[in-house]
């Protein structure tokens, strides 16, 4: 069996993701942004956890701050 170095492979995966959301239409992009917020504030450890950490997104990646402000 093939041993993977994981670093490299992850390193992959994220500039794969990332020139894929590069390539979205802004749109789709601010939609899917949305989705994934939505998803999080549907999960139960969101609804139920009394602290919240996130990072401050860059522009390639998921917007976060919209899930900041209603955390606050």
């Amino acid at each position: 069996m093939q041993k993977i170095d994981l670093r490299q492979y992850k390193k992959e995966q994220r500039a794969k993701y990332r020139e894929r959301r590069s390539q979205m239409e802004p749109s789709l992009r601010s939609w899917k942004d949305r989705l994934i917020a939505r998803r999080v504030r549907g999960l139960y450890q969101y609804k139920d956890c009394h602290t919240v950490l996130t990072y401050v997104s860059t522009s390639s990646e998921v917007d976060t701050h919209e899930m900041i402000q209603n955390s606050l």
